[in-house]
C-alpha cells in the first residue's frame, strides 16, 4: 500500500509539472504572438513609386521603426507615417542606418511609406531602384528599448529589464483588447442601422404593393360601372 501511494504522489507531481509547464509554454506564445507586431521587410523601391505598410494601431502605442538604407549616398530616401484620416504626421529623411518613432494619437490604420527623397539630388538620370530594409516594431509603452540609454540611466538588471518589457506587452495586449472591443461595437451599430434600414424598406415595399392593389381594385370597379358590367 506505501508503494502504491507513493507511485500515486509521483503521478501527481508528474501531472502538476507537465500542466505548469504547458501553461508557461501558452502564456508566452501568447505575449510572443499577441503582444508585439513585428514586421522585417526588404524591398525596392523606386524614384516614381514608393512602397507603403499598413498597421491598423489602437491609441497611445509607440511605433517604432528601424531601417537601413545601403545606397542612401546615391539614392536618397524618405520617410513619411499617415494616420488613419491620411495626414502625414511623420517625416524624415532616411540615413544609411537609423532609427524612427512615432506615438499614435488615435486607433486606426496608419501607414508607412518609404520614397525617394526629392529634396536631394544623387538618384542617376535613368531612375533605377534602390534597396532598403524596414523593421517595424509596436510597444505599449516607452521602454528601454525605444528610449535607448535608458538602461543605463536607471541601472535596470536584467530582471527588472524583463519585467518592464513584459509590462510593455501586457499593457499593448490589454490596448489591442480595448481596440478590439470599440471596433465590435462600431461593426454591430453598422450591423444593427443596416438591418434597422432594410427592416422599414420592406415595410414600405409591402405598403406600396398594398396601396397599388387597393387603387387597382378600386379603378377596375369604377371601370365595370361605367361599362355597365356590374
Amino acid at each position: 500500500e506505501k508503494d502504491c501511494k507513493i507511485v500515486r504522489l509521483v503521478m501527481m507531481s508528474g501531472v502538476l509539472c507537465a500542466a505548469n509547464v504547458l501553461l508557461a509554454v501558452c502564456f508566452s506564445c501568447l505575449l510572443g504572438t499577441c503582444a508585439a507586431i513585428d514586421s522585417d521587410m526588404y524591398f525596392y523601391f523606386s524614384e516614381e513609386s514608393r512602397r507603403c505598410f499598413v498597421e491598423e494601431l489602437p491609441q497611445d502605442t509607440i511605433l517604432i521603426g528601424a531601417y537601413k538604407s545601403p545606397e542612401h549616398t546615391k539614392k536618397a530616401s524618405m520617410i513619411k507615417v499617415y494616420d488613419p484620416e491620411n495626414k502625414q504626421v511623420f517625416k524624415e529623411p532616411a540615413e544609411l542606418n537609423g532609427r524612427f518613432a512615432y506615438q499614435t494619437q488615435q486607433a486606426g490604420e496608419y501607414t508607412v511609406c518609404v520614397e525617394a527623397d526629392h529634396e536631394k539630388k544623387g538618384w542617376p538620370s535613368r531612375g533605377g531602384s534602390a534597396k532598403f530594409h524596414l523593421k517595424l516594431e509596436v510597444h505599449g509603452r516607452e521602454t528601454e528599448t525605444i528610449v535607448g540609454d535608458n538602461a543605463k540611466t536607471h541601472q535596470l538588471t536584467s530582471l527588472e529589464k524583463e519585467l518592464e518589457s513584459l509590462d510593455s506587452r501586457i499593457d499593448l495586449i490589454l490596448r489591442d483588447l480595448e481596440y478590439s472591443k470599440k471596433q465590435e461595437v462600431h461593426f454591430r451599430n453598422q450591423s444593427e442601422r443596416i438591418n434597422s434600414r432594410i427592416m422599414w424598406w420592406s415595410l414600405l415595399q409591402t405598403l406600396l404593393l398594398l396601396l397599388s392593389g387597393v387603387w387597382q381594385i378600386v379603378h377596375l370597379k369604377n371601370f365595370f360601372r361605367a361599362k355597365k358590367l356590374v
